[in-house]
């Protein structure tokens, strides 16, 4: 992801930090994941200097509604907040969010595909 995408995101949404992570969903990887904080560090790591955050990172990923959305849908265009899949008590319940996201990750994300079927991104604030 280019850093001015990034830049940008954290200037149009109010937020400490914006991130980008880059996942091979197959063979459950991270590739990379770039992030930009409000006081302007660029921080980049890649797929093999990190793992999964906690043991059942992927099986929670996966059962994660917004996560999932576009290998359920196919919509690959439309530009979602957690908000249009899950109320915030239904959010805040599950797996995915209280062991990863809560403690680890940001408030919000876009999730979308790359043109690899096995790819997806995701760009968030937090």
């Amino acid at each position: 992801m280019p850093w001015a995408v990034l830049d940008g995101l954290l200037r149009l949404v109010t937020c400490d930090v914006a991130v980008f992570n880059d996942i091979n969903l197959a063979e459950q990887q991270a590739i990379t994941v770039q992030a930009v904080e409000a006081g302007g560090l660029h921080l980049l790591e890649v797929g093999e200097n990190f793992g999964p955050v906690y043991p059942q990172y992927w099986a929670h990923r996966q059962r994660f509604l917004p996560s999932d959305y576009t290998d359920r849908s196919g919509d690959v265009v439309s530009v979602l907040r957690w908000s249009d899949l899950c109320t915030t008590s239904e959010l805040n319940n599950t797996p995915f969010y209280t062991e990863c996201l809560r403690t680890h990750g940001s408030g919000s994300a876009c999730p979308f595909r790359c043109r690899d079927p096995v790819r997806v991104g995701a760009a968030g604030c937090s």
